[in-house]
């Protein structure tokens, strides 16, 4: 959904808030499921629980395509809408929001379960390690398939059909339902394999299956699960670590999820080339880091204490991103006969009030101020819409006989493109700030599981995710909505107030979407600084290394009981 935010937008006229709590309705399914599954996560069958999610999610997904077919045909600009559209797209508006709240309630509570799944089946702590590196690995290199799709839907006309538009035309609206369907279809479709894996993959030591007996019985009771989440609240290094996560989810949910958003707005790229580009760029960036991440723990086996002071450096080295970010952008576009918010004259953005012809020719034109349609000059500027460029005729998609613009103006829709040139200097950022970033992820992860008792694992993962949904995923998409709402000049109109917004401040939306991430980075940063130094103080990880060293330790004490037999033996003979 995250690749269709701006599409949805101008189908639905929601504002950036409203997206963003779409968005935060995949996680309330999740809130109400995440503790029960991570509770039951080591007594149920997990590779057929995943099966049963994944098909439900999928189900789920496709029940939202229905918004697309419960609603009217996007109406283009070259017709006006009636009180009966306008009803007709409140109804869909209000039907997609009870239909987000869905698919999470099968399909994300299952984190808890791969982790525990992957780490019980696997002796060996190096190779746990490795194994739970490629699946964060590969769950993040998911979203650049779906922002690549996403990208390959928005260049598809909203109703398959052909029409006679471009995508940079503002009457344009991409295909967002099909990815629905697409990957719904898709997630029941390979949910079926899941169903013929085994309850465990190998057999576990003999010591094992007694000790997961003693668990089963000890979790079956309340008792113990509150008793499990009464003795991770007063685990300093774990609160803090999640607080930290949480935080970090935040600045993902409400600055990097709206990403593909600021692209277009801040460099004037079209939804298309935005999702290609979010994709292939920050988050292949990101799934490469978390992979690496994995690699370095594995390879130099890091301790827990190692892995957060990895965190530290990592995360006070990506200040540098927001910080970067302040100074790659682009002004505000100019758009010719903007009007103004406090009277009926005529602003010209960046442009000399000295034109009188333009300001006249605009004022003689009686245009309506509230119908906002940019169209490209033939003398290289913006203008508000065709009439403000004084445009009498049409020819396809060509506006002529432009008086406004001069002599022989002519006008195509869309504004005129953007010769800034810090697009890539901002994408090479962002690459290194996904990369970078990410590289703590598995050293997050590793922390986690190392700085609870064993006993608690699953719970400690049920409850990371509870509280990074709580605090993290829900509140951020709407929060930055909220931001970037704060940033539009122009809202269109609809008959139940403000539609979405049409024009933003590039340099108000630059700064906002910066200052909170920089401030943000600072406050985890400052955590892990209390984390590093809590840990440093901790001497009693409980980790299945610590298994390791207590099997060796015994196989130690009885190869000393067997040598000092044969010795005492051998010593009676020779007696």
């Amino acid at each position: 959904m995250a690749s269709q935010v701006t599409t949805l937008e101008k189908y639905f006229g929601f504002s950036s808030a409203q997206s963003g709590f779409l968005l935060s309705c995949n996680d309330i399914g999740y809130l109400l499921t995440t503790l029960i599954a991570s509770f039951f996560a080591r007594k149920v069958h997990i590779p057929r629980s995943l099966s049963i999610s994944t098909i439900f999610y999928g189900i789920s997904g496709i029940a939202c395509s229905l918004a697309f077919f419960l609603s009217p045909e996007y109406i283009s600009a070259r017709t006006k809408d009636s009180t009966a559209d306008d009803e007709r797209q409140y109804f869909s508006k209000n039907i997609s929001n009870l239909e987000n709240i869905s698919p999470v309630l099968g399909g994300k509570a299952q984190l808890c379960h791969e982790l525990s799944y992957t780490e019980d089946q696997n002796n060996d702590p190096c190779a746990a390690i490795s194994k739970i590196a490629i699946i964060s690995g590969i769950s993040i290199l998911g979203p650049v398939l779906g922002f690549g799709l996403g990208g390959v839907f928005s260049s598809i006309y909203v109703t398959l059909e052909e029409v006679n538009l471009t995508i940079r035309d503002p009457r344009w609206i991409g295909a967002w339902w099909l990815g629905f369907i697409v990957f719904g279809v898709s997630a029941v479709v390979f949910s079926l394999p899941l169903c013929c894996f085994p309850r465990r993959l190998k057999p576990k030591r003999k010591e094992k299956p007694k000790k997961i007996i003693v668990e089963s019985k000890l979790k079956g009771s309340s008792k113990e699960f509150f008793g499990s989440l009464k003795r991770l609240f007063k685990n300093p290094l774990y609160i803090l670590h999640v607080l930290a996560v949480c935080f970090a989810l935040f600045l993902v949910s409400s600055i990097l999820t709206f990403t593909p958003k600021y692209l277009e707005t801040q460099f004037g790229l079209p939804t298309i080339f935005a999702n290609f580009l979010f994709g292939g760029v920050t988050v292949a960036s990101a799934g490469l880091g978390t992979i690496l991440g994995g690699g370095i723990v594995t390879f130099f086996k890091l301790s827990p204490f190692a892995c957060i002071k990895l965190i530290l450096t990592v995360n006070s080295l990506i200040i540098l991103a927001p910080i970067t970010g302040f100074f790659l952008g682009c002004s505000t576009p100019q758009i010719v006969g903007f009007p103004r918010s406090t009277d009926n004259e005529y602003s010209v953005l960046a442009m000399s009030v000295t034109d009188n012809h333009t300001l006249g020719c605009i004022g003689e034109c009686h245009c309506d101020d509230k119908d906002y349609f940019p169209v490209c000059g033939s003398d290289g500027r913006t203008y508000f819409s065709p009439c403000h460029a004084g445009c009498l005729n049409s020819e396809g998609r060509i506006y002529t006989n432009c008086s406004c613009i001069g002599t022989n103006g002519t006008a195509i829709p869309g504004q005129c493109e953007t010769t800034c040139t810090m697009l890539w200097p901002y994408m090479m950022m962002s690459l290194f700030g996904g990369f970078v970033s990410t590289l703590s992820v598995i050293p997050g992860i590793i922390f986690t599981l190392r700085a609870v008792e064993d006993r608690d694992k699953a719970m400690a993962v049920g409850l990371s995710s509870f509280l990074q949904t709580l605090i993290g995923w829900m509140p951020g998409p709407v929060i930055g909505g909220r931001i970037i709402d704060s940033c539009c000049l122009f809202w269109r109109s609809s008959c139940h107030g403000d539609g979405a917004c049409a024009f933003y401040s590039n340099e108000d939306y630059r700064f906002k979407r910066h200052i909170v991430d920089a401030v943000l980075r600072v406050v985890i940063v400052v955590i892990y600084v209390i984390v590093t130094i809590l840990s440093k103080r901790k001497d009693n990880w409980s980790t299945e290394d610590t298994e390791n060293e207590h099997d060796n330790s015994e196989e130690e004490v009885k190869k000393s009981f067997l040598e000092k037999h044969n010795g005492m033996k051998m010593t009676k003979q020779s007696v």
